[in-house]
């Protein structure tokens, strides 16, 4: 949700995710002289509660001597930056912000602009897609407040808990839904937390057929050890079958199917250990989608063959999901990795990115390629 205002010379662009509330704020050079920075207080419609929010930086003046970690209130010691963001906020509920342009002396603070702006953070699940993000390692100064910097292990659930911001929750209810008439059918890079194995072991105890294949590559890197131990650990061995070709098998992802026909898949970029639920930011992503679900399962058993990444198997995926058409309608359109000698995918992303007239968000995990790189000299 969006929300952008403008007032007096002072501009509030606001975005809210699901469970953070973003804020862009500016002000018209006439109204900069004498200006110390923003206030920015919240009410909380559900809880009827009104908090101002805090921060670390404090006017030496008032406050010369601040605790490390202490935090203020920006009543008192606004925010001196054009970016702010609220990380405590719950999908669904509404909020009112109201911003304060605060002038003049430290000590005695005059709040010469508001502005109320109001915002509802978007809930994660929909009709088709269902996106969780954990916390990850962008909240550590507030994980570090929070538990007193001590590792999860150590601190104990109630961290896992906060960082996992229900990522490994959905992920459990999702395969909560197998019983006796169902399958499922994984492939998964890192098959290590205990909860994820439980689930899946769950799920078989119901009455599922459950089938998963995980990275059982040799070398001095990767997963293979871990995964085992623990597959062992949970007592599942019957249910998972290694993936021994290839460099690494970097797959991530679960397919339902009731009664013999695929109803979702959960998908993203979560991996099923500690750094990849708790640690690493990561998502996932949940498709109910009976074509989509289609799709990942013909790619499963692809992969249940165990084949080398060679050209037959690149060219498999490049049949099987050709890049989508110019123009392009459908809802949801399925492409797998890794392809032929062709750049179809990329160079139809590439399009795609080139026709952006406002603005061009994108992540790039192991470098550009140049079809990008033109894309953005442009």
């Amino acid at each position: 949700m969006r929300n952008r205002k403008q007032e007096k010379g002072l501009t509030v662009n606001v975005i809210a995710g699901s469970h953070v509330v973003f804020f862009g704020l500016n002000l018209a050079a006439a109204k900069r002289p004498g200006f110390r920075g923003f206030g920015l207080k919240r009410f909380d419609h559900q809880e009827g509660e009104t908090v101002w929010h805090k921060g670390m930086k404090t006017f030496q003046e008032t406050e010369p001597h601040p605790a490390k970690g202490e935090m203020f209130s920006t009543r008192h010691h606004p925010v001196q930056s054009f970016q702010w963001a609220d990380y405590a906020v719950y999908p669904g509920r509404k909020y009112t912000y109201t911003i304060v342009a605060l002038y003049g002396d430290p000590t005695d603070l005059d709040p010469k602009i508001e502005m109320k702006v109001d915002i509802t953070p978007e809930v994660p699940t929909g009709p088709g897609h269902s996106a969780f993000f954990n916390r990850g390692s962008v909240a550590t100064q507030e994980y570090a407040r929070r538990f007193q910097n001590e590792k999860p292990s150590v601190a104990g659930q109630g961290a896992y808990d906060w960082l996992s911001r229900g990522l490994l929750e959905a992920l459990v209810e999702f395969l909560g839904q197998a019983k006796t008439g169902w399958s499922v059918h994984g492939a998964v890079y890192e098959f290590q937390w205990p909860a994820a194995l439980d689930a899946v072991k769950a799920a078989h105890q119901r009455g599922a057929k459950v089938k998963i294949l995980f990275d059982d590559i040799a070398g001095a890197t990767g997963p293979r050890k871990s995964n085992r131990k623990a597959i062992e650990a949970a007592e599942i061995k019957g249910l998972c079958k290694g993936r021994a070709s290839g460099k690494l098998m970097h797959n991530k992802f679960f397919v339902l199917s009731k009664n013999g026909k695929p109803v979702s898949v959960w998908t993203g970029s979560t991996n099923l250990s500690e750094n990849g639920i708790f640690g690493h930011s990561n998502l996932g992503h949940i498709v109910e989608d009976q074509d989509v679900a289609q799709a990942f399962l013909d790619y499963w058993d692809r992969l249940n063959d165990d084949p080398k990444v060679g050209a037959d198997y690149r060219d498999a995926n490049m049949e099987a999901t050709p890049a989508p058409p110019d123009p392009w309608e459908a809802v949801t359109s399925v492409v797998f990795c890794p392809r032929g000698t062709q750049l179809d995918a990329l160079e139809w992303y590439a399009d795609v990115a080139s026709k952006a007239k406002k603005g061009l968000f994108m992540t790039f995990a192991f470098g550009m390629h140049k079809s990008f790189k033109s894309v953005y000299a442009g």
